[in-house]
């Protein structure tokens, strides 16, 4: 078995596969698709994409925040404005612009409708004017102007579900107009810029990543094996089976997101591991003298089994990802897992017959070095023999401490969460969070009950104006939008279009408005009845106050609606993008404590096989249990949420910390099958395997430590978290494994 002739036809194997790639071309896609985090099952989804098949989608839009000094009620600033707003209509994929620029107002009078301009400024009078009829305003006031009268604010709507890269073209020809305007001070949030900026930071991550990761790489490399080709070899390796496993991603219809941009660190970082796995153990049979040829073929015969289960038990770990429905979790659990197992079969491949054809490593290894290994690890050994009721104590303890800790981690999350506090992007949405009542689209269908008609029934609307101040009042919402804001709207026109009738009419003034109200309705540019009058919506934004204060709002809707609204005139349902992110975010934990169950199961199954015994296959995994149980009580030492951001981290962490206990039990049957004790085949494994796991953990650690430079929290903290958790894993391997194993001496004779 792994003869050179048969490492020859290796070879020629990989050079196929390779071969097949480049004809079939892979072009890197780099995406953020904002829906990608919807729960793809979720039934509020369905719901959803009736509702805006029946209105519109309601974050297809651009906030543009116009500012002057000191204030906008400035002539040249107006007309700049002006130009501008004009210039914004023009561009393609452009529906819509909303402003107070342009807004007009009906006013009915005996003579006939007529429409007045909110806001004019073609002199110092008429400006005065329209200054004090806006001032007086609420309706305008933190809807089209802040409430210190600095920004005007422009609503600008694109066309429905528009595509990545017309939204990209859209976005940077706004920039480019605005920049272009005259006017120095702007802000822009909305859902294509938010794209627009995540892709190019995928696209700088993705490539710091990569090159991080390689002189990662090279360094370890050079430290463990002190050789030119002991650095060239393994990085050979390594980048065709990154080059595999991106184009086996691309060509299935994968594109790099914010979470498949991990992939480099987290895919080099474990082939490196299995790689130096082989190599070392090559490296130690030159040492004892065994021939090159020899030595190649024993180390490959023995360690392919287990480096092989240590990927799949890891793939296993990505795959527990795929039972949840967010697509982009869904997507980074198969791409990942698999990749994962692409980097196994270059490394089997490739590796040896880089080795048959290079020279063989030198023994440059230090003998006090060596000496020190030994000293190290012996002392540990003894020292958790002769004390292992105090270790096991201490585990048990601190297990349920941080048991106790994860219990207390909260499920919140942000729409912009995976970004850092203090960038751009998130400091632009503040500010219209904090100018004009929020950057988050809030949505709500309503529709009438069994004992209405219309929505435009005056007991509906009764029933819609109490609602409407509930969310005013209780979501801290910016100006409403809904089939109330009609009325109003058609009140205000009848009364000269004074500010202080945009009230809920008395029953007296609304029959006297009923003849114009449908021609009124349906001359509405933003759709917010269905032609029958049966269906509506209330639009509005509110601030990003994340998933869980979220849910408690909700609640608090229900419990009002259930009390305060009659469910015989108006039903109400809370719906729309944001709502469906949130969902998400609260969904998430359920599916992945299944997903979790999932991947231990798998690994129990596989353990169990691999070593007859499925109670050496639960002692196995009870220490893989400590470094997710403590990673959890970092968490919430750290204040890091659970979302779907940090969802990833617990199947990632359990994956790859599983392959320590596999080494480790794996080199203990092999001391085993060569007739020593349980005690002496242990210390055996501790004294050799122990380095290997010592500097394997080094290794993946510190690659993935590297992830905490990223300007992504979900990287930052999936980097932190695991890193973390690794090393929780090789003190449960080093401390409490052995020990667990120990009383299961007479079930080891059983299975020899």
């Amino acid at each position: 078995m792994f003869t050179k002739r048969l490492a020859v036809f290796f070879w020629g194997l990989a050079g196929g596969v390779s071969l097949l790639f480049l004809i079939l071309r892979p072009m890197p896609v780099f995406n953020y698709d904002f829906e990608n985090f919807f729960a793809s099952d979720d039934p509020e989804l369905a719901f959803y994409n009736e509702f805006r098949s029946v209105f519109e989608n309601d974050n297809d839009y651009l906030l543009i925040a116009l500012g002057n000094e000191p204030d906008v009620f400035d002539n040249h600033f107006l007309e700049k404005a002006s130009r501008l707003e004009e210039k914004l209509g023009k561009l393609d994929n452009v529906t819509d612009i909303k402003s107070l620029l342009s807004a007009e107002e009906r006013v009915i009078s005996p003579f006939g409708v007529r429409k007045e301009k909110i806001l004019e400024w073609e002199n110092a009078e008429s400006l005065s004017d329209s200054k004090k009829r806006v001032v007086a305003d609420s309706a305008l006031v933190r809807s089209l102007i802040s409430e210190d009268y600095r920004h005007l604010l422009l609503v600008l709507r694109n066309q429905q579900l528009i595509d990545k890269s017309s939204g990209d073209s859209l976005y940077f020809e706004v920039v480019e107009v605005l920049r272009n305007s005259g006017i120095s001070e702007f802000q822009v949030a909305g859902k294509i810029k938010a794209q627009a900026e995540f892709v190019s930071l995928l696209q700088k991550e993705f490539s710091f990543f990569l090159g991080i990761s390689l002189l990662l790489i090279l360094g370890w490399l050079y430290l463990i094996f002190r050789s030119i080709w002991g650095m060239l070899v393994p990085v050979l390796v390594l980048g065709i089976g990154f080059f595999w496993s991106l184009a086996f991603l691309l060509l299935t219809g994968g594109e790099l997101d914010v979470l498949v941009v991990m992939q480099p660190p987290i895919l080099l970082v474990i082939g490196l591991s299995g790689i130096v796995h082989f190599m070392s153990s090559y490296k130690i049979k030159l040492q004892e003298g065994m021939p090159k040829d020899s030595a190649i073929q024993q180390t490959f015969s023995e360690l392919a089994v287990p480096v092989f289960l240590t990927c799949l038990t890891t793939a296993v770990g990505f795959f527990s990802l795929a039972v949840t429905d967010v697509i982009s979790l869904n997507r980074f659990g198969w791409f990942t897992g698999f990749g994962v197992l692409w980097m196994f079969l270059a490394i089997i491949l490739i590796l040896p017959l880089a080795l048959y054809i290079f020279p063989p490593l030198k023994p440059n290894e230090n003998k006090n070095i060596s000496g020190f290994w030994q000293r190290l690890l012996g002392f540990w050994f003894l020292f958790i023999v002769r004390r292992r009721w105090m270790v096991h104590l201490g585990f048990v303890i601190l297990s349920i401490g941080a048991a106790i800790g994860i219990s207390q981690v909260k499920t919140n999350g942000y729409i912009l969460d995976n970004l850092p506090t203090d960038h751009p992007l998130i400091k632009e949405f503040e500010f219209f969070d904090q100018k004009f009542g929020g950057s988050k689209p809030l949505e709500f269908h309503i529709g009438i009950g069994e004992d209405s008609g219309s929505l435009l029934d005056y007991e509906v609307l009764q029933e819609l104006a109490k609602l409407e101040e509930f969310i005013r009042q209780t979501f801290q919402t910016g100006t409403l939008l809904s089939p109330l804001t009609l009325i109003k709207s058609l009140n205000r026109a009848q009364n000269q279009g004074n500010s202080k009738a945009f009230i809920f009419p008395t029953l007296a003034q609304y029959d006297r408005m009923a003849p114009l109200l449908d021609r009124f309705v349906d001359s509405q540019p933003i759709p917010l009845l269905t032609a029958d009058r049966r269906q509506g919506r209330i639009s509005t934004y509110m601030a990003d106050v994340g998933s869980l204060k979220g849910e408690e709002l909700e609640k608090q809707l229900d419990d009002f609606l259930a009390n305060e609204i009659s469910a015989k005139l108006i039903q109400v349902k809370m719906t729309g993008t944001s709502y469906l992110i949130d969902r998400s975010h609260r969904q998430v934990t359920a599916q992945l404590a299944s997903g979790l169950g999932i991947a231990f199961l798998c690994v129990a199954i596989l353990t169990g096989l691999l070593f007859r015994s499925w109670r050496m296959a639960l002692i196995g995994l009870i220490p893989n249990m400590v470094p997710l149980l403590w990673m959890g009580g970092v968490m919430f030492l750290f204040g890091v949420d659970l979302n779907l951001s940090t969802a990833i981290i617990f199947a990632v962490a359990f994956g790859i910390a599983v392959d320590d206990s596999i080494h480790f039990i794996t080199k203990l049957g092999a001391e085993r099958k060569k007739g020593k004790s349980l005690i002496y085949g242990l210390k055996r494994t501790y004294l050799t395997t122990g380095k290997a796991l010592v500097l394997t953990t080094v290794i993946l650690s510190s690659g993935f430590l590297v992830l905490t430079g990223s300007d992504f929290q979900i990287t930052f903290y999936a980097g932190f978290l695991i890193g973390m958790s690794l090393i929780f894993a090789l003190l449960a391997d080093l401390l409490w494994l052995p020990i667990l194993i120990l009383p299961l001496t007479n079930m080891w004779k059983r299975t020899q």
